[in-house]
């Protein structure tokens, strides 16, 4: 299983799981009762179907400058397609608040 710490302005990072591959993207967050946060790599564009939570969703360049964020995004529901994105981060609703609306993360995944 692999990590990803992103860094967010004014000093806070966060820890999530990773889903880098087809069927690690396809699946994400389905089923799920909670999540502190997945990013999915690479990827523009999510859908919510099967999950049991809203979830805010955050699009990254590949440099981590966010494009467009949805909070929250609803169940059973498909998120913008967003051409320039290669990274989404999905967290927990309010998660993005949480973290005081960053413009850009700075990612290392391991």
């Amino acid at each position: 299983m692999k990590y990803a710490t992103l860094y967010c302005e004014g000093g806070s990072s966060l820890k999530v799981r990773t889903a880098h591959t087809f069927l690690k993207r396809l699946f994400g967050l389905m089923g799920k009762r909670k999540t502190d946060g997945l990013l999915l790599y690479p990827c523009s564009q999510v859908h919510t179907y099967f999950m049991r939570m809203p979830i805010d969703v955050i699009y990254l360049d590949k440099r981590g400058k966010v494009l467009l964020a949805l909070e929250p995004l609803y169940p059973n529901k498909t998120g913008k397609y967003v051409k320039d994105s290669f990274y989404v981060l999905e967290l927990p609703m309010g998660g993005y608040k949480a973290l005081n609306y960053p413009s850009a993360f700075r990612l290392e995944i391991k």
